[in-house]
């Protein structure tokens, strides 16, 4: 199994790595016309088998999509998109959630006895369901950054308000009422 190393970039993932890294094998590109069909395979892949994002032909479809997401132009189809990001995110955390359950508290067994008592297969499930965990995060933590942007590239285009005007002197808020 690849290692999953959350990268300072996405492009960090684009280098094959010799350290058994995991990377995005095959730079798939989406054209608009795909991009519905795409999102409804991974639909289809992700739903309910939120590990199956560790599959390169699932990662590196979401990692396209991703990399073009800011030029995608129809809001169904960003919705949508987003939806299987964050359902993803949702069924890896309650998926851990529900294998850590099953183990007994760190405080009712000693270290000693703790590594003992996980088996090889259950190590891998453990490192399994890690490695997806982080993918998750990180493909959702990549989409917030890419939203964050656009907010802030769309507002700072917009003109600036204008200064409040100055409140008039010498009235005070008796004389101000009486106006009224």
């Amino acid at each position: 199994m690849q290692e999953f190393v959350i990268p300072l970039t996405p492009e960090g993932l684009l280098k094959a790595q010799s350290d058994n890294r995991f990377s995005v094998q095959d730079r798939i590109e989406v054209s608009a016309q795909e991009l519905s069909r795409v999102i409804d395979d991974l639909h289809e892949n992700l739903d309910g088998r939120p590990i199956n994002i560790s599959k390169n032909s699932n990662f590196d479809r979401v990692f396209a999509i991703l990399s073009r997401f800011p030029q995608i132009t129809k809001t169904s189809e960003k919705q949508s998109f987003v939806a299987i990001l964050l359902t993803g995110l949702k069924q890896i955390v309650n998926s851990v959630s529900k294998v850590l359950q099953k183990k007994p508290a760190a405080s009712q067994v000693s270290s000693s006895q703790s590594n003992t008592n996980i088996s090889a297969e259950e190590r891998k499930q453990f490192a399994i369901f890690r490695n997806a965990l982080k993918m998750h995060v990180y493909l959702f933590y990549w989409f917030v950054s890419i939203e964050e942007k656009r907010a802030s590239s769309s507002s700072s285009s917009l003109p600036a308000p204008e200064a409040a005007k100055p409140a008039a002197k010498g009235k005070g808020k008796k004389a101000a009422a009486v106006q009224d």
